[in-house]
């Protein structure tokens, strides 16, 4: 991953200079979920997780991700085996089971990620706005309504 810093800072006779400085950082082994930004109840939906092993060393992983009632992931649990210096894809399948606010931990052992997840109704309001001419100006009437789309 390359980074770019900025750096501005002011010397003693009063200019201003800049610098831009590059480095690379890598972590040795980390996941990298590819989650939707939420769920409508009912979605089932399949998604991937990237497992980087940037290590001279080939790795043996073992992997557990815990949801609560929100949501349902499959497989919860599985075995990876990484080669050195590669990536691998994991497909995994999701279902929204009821509407709310979740947690989902992916524990990898040597990288642990919790991500905040929503699951939403599947009912569509709308805010409906009348504007109602009064003898001061207008007033704003709003209300929100079930869609009948």
């Amino acid at each position: 991953m390359e980074n770019n810093f900025l750096w501005i800072y002011k010397r003693r006779w009063k200019k201003i200079n800049k610098t831009t400085t590059t480095y690379k950082s890598n972590l040795d082994f980390y996941v990298r979920p590819l989650l939707p930004n939420f769920a409508v109840i009912g979605d089932k939906a399949n998604f991937y997780l990237v497992i980087y092993n940037n290590t001279d060393e080939t790795r043996n992983i073992k992997y557990k991700i815990d949801t609560d009632e929100t949501i349902s992931i499959t497989p919860k649990n599985g075995e990876l085996t990484l080669l050195p210096n590669s990536q691998t894809t994991l497909r995994l399948n999701l279902e929204a089971l009821k509407i709310g606010e979740s947690t989902i931990t992916f524990d990898f052992g040597h990288d642990i990620v919790k991500l905040p997840f929503s699951v939403k109704s599947d009912e569509i309001w709308e805010d409906v706005i009348k504007l109602v001419d009064t003898t001061n100006g207008y007033t704003i009437k709003k209300r929100r309504v079930l869609s009948t789309i």
